[in-house]
């Protein structure tokens, strides 16, 4: 616990400086709490991103296999008759390769990160449609939560 305030060599018995709770100024009006956590919500968003790694890909092939897909999840997986055949496709994307133009956006990105390979399982044709064969797609690594 603090001890008493001194002013000079003596305590100080005046406690009206003291704020227990709000003075004569007005609360903030609902604008201005708004306009306040709009800009908080801006510089956590900067920092959010400012933490994300974006790669560049290229769509370099797909195979197509079987996979066992359970049809209800509320009943066991090895329940007869609880499983189908469906088509599943792995998507295999490999970085960008450079072009010779140090200014050219690939050559930054393979400046960064020449090798690797993505694979991509689905069994959803209509994801599977979004990607073509020799097109190039952003993927943007960040952080879960």
């Amino acid at each position: 616990m603090r001890g008493p305030t001194y002013r000079g060599d003596r305590p100080c018995s005046d406690v009206s400086h003291i704020r227990l709770g709000p003075g004569e100024e007005a609360y903030p009006s609902a604008e201005e709490i708004q306009e306040t956590a709009d800009r908080i919500i801006a510089v956590v968003t900067s920092q959010r991103e400012s933490q994300m790694v974006r790669a560049k890909f290229k769509m370099t092939g797909y195979r197509s296999s079987q996979y066992t897909r359970q049809i209800d999840k509320a009943k066991p997986y090895n329940e007869p008759g609880n499983t189908e055949m469906v088509e599943m496709r792995t998507l295999e994307l490999t970085p960008v390769y450079a072009n010779n133009d140090p200014n050219h956006e690939n050559s930054k990105f393979w400046d960064s990160s020449p090798s690797g390979k993505l694979e991509l399982g689905t069994i959803n044709p209509q994801a599977w449609k979004l990607f073509e064969l020799g097109k190039e797609y952003y993927i943007d690594f960040t952080l879960a939560d």
